[in-house]
């Protein structure tokens, strides 16, 4: 049996995307060209968060020191923070090649956003449900609807409970109590 180790972990959460399929009147947005066509949620875990900070600014302080960024419009921009979005590829090839030296793990959820398949293959009043009873366990420790359902949701990761980590994974077998979180 692998023996726990007591390590200190970070979590940083993101999202890519926006989650809008439709606008006013049932527009579909995404045929529209006004939202992405997927959306994703996703964290990036860590043990020494700060060493990875350091290495980052010092790149960026390095790139906005170079002449040879200066005329790129987007190195403003760059100046304030990195963004993939944003940064040009000189600077998202620098950024990746950091990265890929460095310690840490991501994980990702993508939803992919097409109208039919969301109409008629999921029901998404079903899952609008789920969602707010988890919620209001969360928000409000009204655990009346999230009792009443339990056996149906397969997990809940806090992935921000770090009092609980590495328990902060709840299941049927291991259900979501208030008793078992803390409140927000």
């Amino acid at each position: 049996m692998k023996k726990t180790e007591n390590i200190k972990v970070n979590y940083y959460f993101d999202e890519a995307g926006d989650p809008n399929i439709l606008g006013r009147k049932g527009v579909n947005l995404i045929e529209k060209g006004l939202a992405s066509k997927v959306f994703m949620v996703g964290y990036f875990e860590s043990k020494n968060p700060k060493e990875l900070s350091k290495t980052l600014e010092n790149l960026r302080q390095e790139i906005i020191n170079d002449d040879y960024y200066k005329e790129i419009p987007s190195i403003k921009k760059t100046a304030k923070m990195f963004h993939a979005t944003d940064d040009c590829q000189e600077v998202r090839e620098k950024v990746f090649r950091l990265l890929k030296k460095s310690d840490f793990t991501f994980y990702c959820i993508v939803a992919r956003k097409k109208e039919d398949l969301f109409r008629k293959k999921f029901d998404l009043q079903a899952a609008d449900y789920v969602l707010w009873t988890i919620q209001r366990a969360y928000q409000n420790g009204d655990f009346r609807y999230y009792n009443y359902i339990k056996e149906k949701i397969a997990l809940v990761h806090d992935i921000f409970d770090f009092v609980k980590y590495p328990k902060n994974y709840y299941t049927p077998k291991n259900p979501l109590e208030a008793k078992k979180i803390d409140p927000v």
